[in-house]
This record gives structure tokens, sequence and C-alpha cells, in this order.
């Protein structure tokens, strides 16, 4: 296909939908499997992935209210689990930089204001949320994917489905690409607002050709309908095609956007210069051969499907055999046309008379080892994927009480789905970078002092600018961090703060700021306080540059001076400006002069407190009038 992009340079549309014509067949048949895997997923029907596609019966199959076939999801339970596990972590995006030079502090603080604009955007954007249905994706069909692309005034993020991503597999063998299209379907009258209004700034005729081509895309293919349907809104079939640049500074990358008949964005629009898609993929699994990569459903299809096959047969077996039988005399069932036996279930057969019990009998309507083999086979699927049944039932498993127990538990289980874990992180790094980028267009846009955001913390909310994080791309690295540590289960939680406190690592002050519990914030965040106002303060003097911040004579100034000391340590390493470490050391300094009037004070106080001895009355002098009384006696 690269030829075919030179070739016809002016009308690229040509060459992208004949290659996507030519590889009609290959997507008719991973739709038709990826279909299949979303049934079992799902639970119910799944007809295509184009508007049209669904046809009248099988939209009401889902809400039918007639007996349906009971059916196990344990590859459901499977993903819900390791969902709850891995996607749901949120994940932080760090940014490293130099810890040594001239620039080295500049630096960091740099880095630390991108790094809470890159939370602020996820935060507003949504993103933690999508990014679990990402996760969902990849586990039914084995790709998810997030389009992060730069808005008017914010980073915008949408879940890309799987079956509108198009690889050219045979030029992908080894499981790298360097061209995707995407294929969505996109109501016509927002194609109208994105290509033929005047905010393009492109020629007014440009601008009504896509129009024209736009209402032709309508009226000569339209949706596909189907009977009883009315489609309220036109959808048109739009291709968004990438080719990677042929390397760094390269001129050959293109993105072009076409419908059929149109290319709708302009030559001086088609040119690609960064060096990846806009996408941030996560692949359950890391494809042997191709590109697209297998997901937990397809992998466990078939122990799924034949499990699923035995249920049926449990269904039908009790449904037709699981009736009591109940013989019985024929003279006691009428008497003169009035039936004398009541209360029975099932069948009643009838005897010869003669002086007989009625007798119930059930018969044993489901073989036992039918029963083993279903529960087996479920058994296996969880096993194949390295879940735990009571984890993923959310039970403890009896004898494990104590939260260090339950820490040593997750550690075994989470070591089953390490490269899972890594394919996660390499989502979230590419997504974080992805928003960086993002950044930058919408910075060059509408200028980095005006492109803010509001960061939220502990503390409340701070206004932040992309000039306040501006950097170079050559001077940071971009790692991942889950956004905890700690176990995420109160218990483990619990146990892992008490080990570091009794271990001497942290203090109590510091054993509440790391504990975290939302119940009960509005009591711990009390006792947090003196941790949190030293935090505070620290910020003031080396981010804010405030002057004249002195320790309070009512806070804990022990607390104060060790934190303050360290910060002060790290910052001299870092090569913080002397006017800051000044302010440290003028901190230092009034905490220790409180300390030592603190102490002055508690000496005043109890030796004021100690008992005095007993004075006794002065001896009279000699010559006194005393002396001479008693010498006269």
């Amino acid at each position: 296909m690269n030829e075919q992009w030179w070739n016809t340079e002016k009308d690229p549309h040509v060459p992208l939908l004949a290659h996507l014509s030519s590889l009609d067949g290959v997507l008719r048949e991973r739709d038709a499997r990826w279909q299949r895997y979303l049934q079992i997923f799902l639970g119910y029907p799944v007809s295509g992935f184009k508007p049209g596609q669904v046809s009248k019966e099988d939209a009401f199959k889902r809400w039918r209210t007639a007996e349906k076939a009971l059916k196990l999801n344990p590859s459901e339970n499977c993903a819900a689990a390791l969902g709850a596990r891995i996607a749901s972590q949120r994940t932080r995006a760090a940014f490293r930089t130099s810890t040594k030079g001239p620039d080295a502090w500049s630096l960091q603080r740099r880095a630390q204001a991108r790094e809470k604009f890159v939370a602020a955007e996820w935060q507003r954007g949504r993103f933690y949320r999508k990014s679990v249905k990402v996760f969902m994706h990849a586990a039914a069909l084995g790709l998810g994917a997030m389009h992060i692309f730069p808005g008017d005034d914010r980073v915008c993020f949408e879940v890309a489905a799987p079956w509108e991503f198009v690889v050219d597999e045979q030029a992908a063998i080894d499981g790298e690409t360097r061209e995707i299209m995407r294929v969505k379907w996109v109501p016509a009258e927002l194609l109208e607002a994105r290509f033929c209004s005047e905010q393009t700034k492109w020629p007014a005729e440009f601008r009504e050709a896509n129009r024209q081509a736009i209402q032709r895309a309508i009226d000569g293919s339209g949706t596909p309908t189907s009977q009883g349907f009315k489609h309220v809104t036109n959808m048109v079939r739009v291709v968004e095609a990438w080719h990677l640049p042929s390397g760094y500074g390269a001129k050959d990358g293109r993105r072009v956007i076409a419908i059929d008949g149109r290319t709708l964005t302009p030559e001086s629009a088609w040119e690609w210069t960064r060096e990846r898609f806009p996408f941030a993929f996560l692949f359950w699994s890391d494809p042997l051969i191709g590109w697209y990569p297998q997901g937990l459903v397809e992998k466990s299809e078939p122990l799924q499907g034949q499990m699923n096959k035995m249920m049926g047969r449990v269904q039908e077996m009790a449904h037709y055999y699981a009736n009591a039988n109940t013989y019985v005399d024929k003279d006691a069932l009428t008497k003169d046309g009035a039936r004398k036996l009541k209360n029975t279930s099932g069948n009643i057969v009838e005897t010869n008379p003669g002086a007989r019990i009625p007798q119930t009998v059930g018969p044993p309507s489901v073989p036992a080892d039918l029963l083993r083999f279903v529960t087996q086979l479920r058994a296996w699927i969880f096993e194949e994927h390295g879940v735990s049944q009571l984890s993923a039932a959310s039970i403890k498993p009896p004898g494990i009480e104590s939260g260090r127990g339950l820490m040593e538990l997750k550690d075994t289980e989470g070591g089953r789905h390490l490269l899972l874990n890594q394919a996660h992180d390499d989502f979230i790094l590419d997504a974080a970078e992805l928003t960086v980028e993002a950044g930058d267009q919408i910075a060059g846009a509408i200028g980095a002092s005006k492109y803010a955001v509001q960061a939220k913390d502990r503390k409340g909310t701070q206004r932040l600018t992309w000039k306040d994080g501006e950097l170079k791309r050559s001077d940071y690295e971009v790692e991942v961090f889950p956004s905890s540590q700690l176990p995420h289960e109160p218990a483990g939680r619990l146990e892992q703060v008490k080990i570091l406190e009794d271990s001497g690592y942290i203090n109590r002050a510091q054993a509440l700021h790391l504990l975290q519990f939302q119940d009960l914030d509005q009591f711990s965040s009390l006792e947090d306080a003196p941790y949190s106002i030293v935090e505070m303060q620290i910020e003031q003097i080396l981010v804010d540059g405030k002057k004249g911040v002195r320790p309070l004579k009512h806070q804990d100034v022990d607390l104060a001076l060790t934190l303050v000391t360290n910060a002060l340590l790290r910052a001299e390493e870092q090569g913080a400006p002397k006017e800051a470490l000044d302010e440290m050391k003028a901190y230092l300094e009034r905490g220790e002069e409180i300390l030592a009037e603190a102490a002055a004070a508690q000496a005043a106080a109890q030796a004021a407190a100690q008992p005095q001895p007993p004075q006794s009355a002065p001896a009279p002098m000699d010559g006194g009038p005393m002396s001479a009384a008693m010498a006269q006696g």
C-alpha cells in the first residue's frame, strides 16, 4: 500500500478504500469470531458491528421474558476479577528528570507541575473510568484502545472499539505495523459540522465539495436498514488512516480522513510527523504472529462452550425428567366424580384396584457424573487464567483471617498476571505521553499560559498552566506507579502501615496519613493535621517561594524539625535556590528557639511547683534587748 500512498497523492481516498475492499473477506472472518466471543462474554446475541446489522429478532432476545437457557460465564467473572485488581488501581504517570546539575531543581519543579497537570487532565476527561472499558475490550477480544487527541481547550479521551481498527496482517506478520486504518460510522450532521464549517479556515469551495460528497454518501449508500426499524440519523462510513514517517524528521508520514468518493482533509493537513499513532493500546497478550492478540475469551472458548452445552442438557433433563410419579389405585382417584387425592405434583400413574397405598417416586433426573463434569469444566477455566474462584466471588479463603495473610494471598495470585500488569503499565505510559503531545498542540494553538487546569489534592485545588510544567522531551522520562503501594483491603493496609510504624520507619502522624480510610477521614484528618501542616509549610517555601514561613508554637515542632531537616537535605542535594535554603534554615532556627523557650518554661514551672524547705527564726545578736533580758534572768 505504500506505493499507492505516493502515486495517488492528490486523491488518497482511492487507494485507501481499494485497500480496505481487498481486506473485506479477512475482516468478515475476524468480525464473525469477535461476535462469537462477545456473545460468550455478554451472554446475549451480537449480530454485527455496523448500523443495521442487528436484526429485529436479535434486538429483543436480550429482553425476552420467555425461559432462557441456563449458562455459566466464568470468563466474564475472571475478567471482572482481574479488572478490579489491575484496572482499578489508578496507576499514575511520574515524570523523572535529572537530580544533578545547575538546572536540576528547576527541572524537578517543572516535572512535578507537569505530573499534576496530566493527572488533572485525566481526572477532567474521566480517563480512569474509560480505561476500565478498554480493559474489558482487551479481555473479551484481546485488544483495547484509547484515542487521545487535542480538543479546543482540553485533551479528549475516547474509547475506540477494537472492531474499528483495520491492520493488514500480511504486512504486520511480526506484530509491528506502520499503517492503521480506523473505520467508524459517524452521523452526517457531525461530519458537516467538522469538515464543512467556516471554523476549519479551509477554502469555501473545498468545504462545499465536502458537503456535496457527504450528501452523495447518504443518498448513494445510506445506512443499511432492517425491516421494522426507522433510522433517525443518517450514518456515513468514515475512514481515518495513518502512515508513520520512515524516520525522525522524515516528511513522508500521512494522516487522511476520507469517505466514499472524497478525501475530507486538504493536502496541507495530510502530513503526520509524530512517530506514533494517537492511540494507547492495551494488548491482552503479545501476538506471536500477526497484529491482533488473543483475549481471555478466545482462550477459554472451547471449555466454556462445552460447559454451557452440558448445562443445556442438565436444564433439559431437569425439565423433562425431574417430575415425581405418584402411583395410586384407580378407585383412590375419583368417587362419584369427586377427586380424593389432593396436594400432589408431577404425574399421577393409575394402577389396578387393590389395597395399595399411594406412593410417590422421584426418579434421578440428572446424573451425578454430568454435574461433576460441569463443575470441573468451570474450575478448568479459572485455573487456565490463574484466577481463584474465591477471589472471583469476593470470598475470603477459610483460615486466612489476618491482614498479613491477605497480603500474601494477593501476592501469590498476582504473580500469575505479571505480564498483564506490565501490559497495563505500558498502556498507562503511552497514555501519558500522548496526553503530553496533545497538550503541546493545545498550548501551541491557544498559548501555554492560557491552557490551564485545576489540579486537586487533599489540601484543595491549584490552578496550573502548561507553562508551569514546560519541559523538553529530552529533559524527562516517564515512569508509571500505582496510586499507592499499600494494599487496597482495609485489613491488609492497616497491617502494612502497622509494620512500618512498629519498625520505626514512620511515626503515628505519618501512619494516619497513609491509612486514608474514606469512612474515617473526618476523624483521621484531625489526627493527621500535624503532618499535613508541615507538608504545606515545606511546599510554601520550596515550591511557592514564600518568605517568612515559620513553625507555630502550638504545632508539633519536633515533627516539623525532623521533616524540614530531611527536606532541606534533599533540596540542597537537588540544587535548590539559595533563598529557599535560607528560608528553610530560618525555619529550623525558629523551631529550635520554640523548643528552647518551651524547655525553659517547663523548667521554671517545675521549679515553682517544688515545695520549699521551712525557714527558722534568725538568732538574736549579742548586746541586743533579748540578750540583756536573758542575762538578767
